[in-house]
């Protein structure tokens, strides 16, 4: 008796982890200047090291957003397969479609609307309900995923009721994403209370319900076919998708895509040395180093192919020294798996005869006034500020008393500083950025 039901877990855990495929979804929320549109973007990624290829058989996207602040503005689905077949259909996984008499291929939920509690000072918002139904009836439509691939399923639009993108950061790309207090967008999952979850603070205008793992009864998540004894009826399981891999990921450039969070640089050994860290490394397909001198324009001097390392890593590129007491920029263009392109920060570094002096600016960012600190004890500085261009905007005088310029004449952007202490003839550097 032992034996056989020894055997029969043996055979029930064997047949989960055949039919139940573990997965990720991933998110971000984009915004674009020129159309005033806010595009949600989700993804499906089968992990490194799945036992097996997904095959996305059909989702439901629920969808929850303040009319007082967002209005709905359509969708965009991708999920069809390698022939353009199948899943880009409203029909038909019988348990989470069909959209019958739902124009554009939407419908709305029951009721349609919500309260929704705000955590962080437990007002309360309204929100309207929709979902979108992506899927087949036929398992050879299916969207074959395999093991750390990822395949983008749908952009939902949305366009602000008031012009306000600077009140949720939506114009700020470089410091808006998951993390940020600011962010517009949520996910509602099994862990935080699915369709009834509250909104974590006053800036969510957007959730997006992902149910992490469920059935037939709670459709809110990926399903695919089995791989084996696969027919034309298919056979339908759901994806499990684990709490912690619901998130979103940093928009760049609007796409899903790695992330140059930092650049470094130096002068070491007649070596101009880069060192960077990358978020969402996994989608960098490789990074390009490019330079420019003061005069010149950005032109490529090295290549390193991404190593498919997941979440954060760093990278390091020394570049040899051939000219000297000229100013020099540098920046890392990271080229993603899905051939798009984004920048990290330009660094400028002035190579000279003697080790560059590198001096801090507070605060930073800045908006009127920035302070730097004043490597001798005393005597005057010459402080000149300069563009990513190169172009010198602005002259200062300063002193080691009180060793602050204004900047309140600048419009915002990053800014490169040379200090020149005419007593002793050294140099020092160092940027900030202009709110």
């Amino acid at each position: 008796m032992i034996k056989k039901l020894l055997l029969f877990l043996v055979l029930l855990l064997m047949n989960f982890i055949s039919f139940s495929q573990g997965a990720e979804i991933k998110g971000n929320c984009l915004y674009d200047n020129t159309t005033k549109r806010i595009t949600v973007r989700l993804a499906l990624r089968n992990p490194t090291g799945s036992p097996a290829p997904i095959q996305l058989a059909g989702m439901r996207f629920g969808i929850q957003y303040n009319p007082l602040a967002v209005n709905y503005a359509g969708f965009t689905s991708y999920m069809h397969n390698s022939t353009n077949q199948g899943l880009n259909d409203a029909s038909f996984l019988d348990f989470i479609g069909p959209d019958t008499n739902a124009p554009n291929g939407f419908s709305w939920e029951s009721p349609a609307t919500r309260n929704a509690t705000v955590t962080s000072n437990n007002s309360v918002k309204v929100l309207n309900r929709i979902y979108i139904n992506r899927s087949t009836d036929n398992c050879f439509n299916a969207n074959v995923i395999g093991s750390n691939q990822m395949k983008v399923l749908i952009d939902i639009y949305f366009t602000l009721v008031n012009d306000n993108p600077a009140y949720y950061h939506l114009n700020e790309p470089g410091e808006y994403g998951w993390g940020d207090p600011e962010f517009i967008a949520q996910f509602l999952t099994k862990d935080n209370g699915g369709h009834t979850g509250n909104l974590t603070d006053p800036f969510k205008e957007i959730a997006i319900v992902i149910i992490r793992q469920g059935n037939t009864g709670n459709p809110y998540q990926p399903f695919d076919f089995a791989n084996a004894g696969c027919s034309a009826s298919g056979n339908p399981n759901p994806i499990v998708v684990n709490g912690s891999n619901v998130n979103f990921i940093n928009p760049v450039n609007g796409v899903l895509s790695g992330k140059v969070s930092s650049l470094d640089i130096a002068e070491r050994n007649d070596h101009v040395v880069l060192n960077w860290n990358v978020e969402n490394n996994e989608f960098a397909d490789h990074y390009e180093i490019e330079r420019k001198d003061e005069n010149g324009n950005f032109r490529t001097i090295g290549l390193i192919m991404g190593d498919n390392k997941n979440a954060t890593t760093s990278y390091q590129f020394k570049d040899k020294i051939t000219t000297r007491d000229v100013k020099m920029y540098y920046r890392v263009k990271l080229v993603g798996s899905d051939r798009v392109v984004s920048y990290s920060d330009i660094k400028m570094i002035r190579p000279s005869g003697t080790q560059q002096q590198m001096v801090k600016m507070f605060p930073n960012p800045a908006t009127d006034v920035v302070r730097f600190h004043s490597p001798l004890l005393n005597g005057q500085f010459i402080c000149r500020v300069y563009s990513t261009e190169g172009r010198m905007v602005l002259a200062a005088n300063a002193n080691a008393v009180n060793p602050n310029f204004g900047i309140g004449s600048l419009v915002s952007g990053v800014y490169f500083v040379e200090m020149y202490h005419p007593q002793s003839g050294k140099r020092f550097y160092s940027q900030f950025n202009k709110k």
